[in-house]
């Protein structure tokens, strides 16, 4: 008598580079007696998912979607010359089209984010099986590197 989640837990539920769209993935819980099947599905958090993910529960599975990743490895820093003054910001929009020039760009210096949920399973009978699942975000720096080489061009 077991009830069982899959996938497996041994890889990332969800892997991928920041500048993708449009990841799903599903957990199912199964129960291995036909009259004792799963009846409830939760899930928990540690720490927040990023804020446009969307869980929905459909027992016996869960789904997860994120439909991009943009926002998880924020600027740290863009200096920016402005009329003989040095000012700063923290995104591309807010960068004046009357800067100078671009002097400093520092990115987030994280390589990966990873994310941590719990799904947890139960059946009629109150048998139960939790895992752990982890959505794994590697940063792409060449996104900051080409809006930076744009943004030094714009102003040749």
């Amino acid at each position: 008598m077991a009830v069982t989640l899959t996938p497996a837990t041994d890889l990332p539920l969800i892997l991928a580079q920041e500048n993708e769209v449009g990841q799903v993935a599903t957990v199912t819980a199964a129960s291995d007696l036909p009259e004792d099947p799963v009846t409830e599905v939760t899930w928990s958090v540690p720490e927040p998912l990023p804020p446009q993910c969307s869980v929905v529960v459909a027992v016996p599975s869960l789904t997860l979607t994120i439909p991009h990743f943009a926002g998880l490895f924020p600027i740290r820093e863009i200096r920016f010359l402005r009329a003989g003054e040095i000012a700063s910001c923290t995104r591309w929009i807010d960068l004046p089209a009357d800067a100078d020039e671009v002097v400093a760009y520092r990115p987030d210096t994280r390589s990966m984010r990873d994310f941590v949920f719990r799904v947890a399973a139960k059946t009629r009978a109150g048998l139960t099986a939790a895992a752990d699942y982890v959505i794994r975000v590697y940063a792409n720096y060449s996104l900051g590197r080409d809006t930076l080489q744009e943004a030094i061009d714009a102003r040749r």
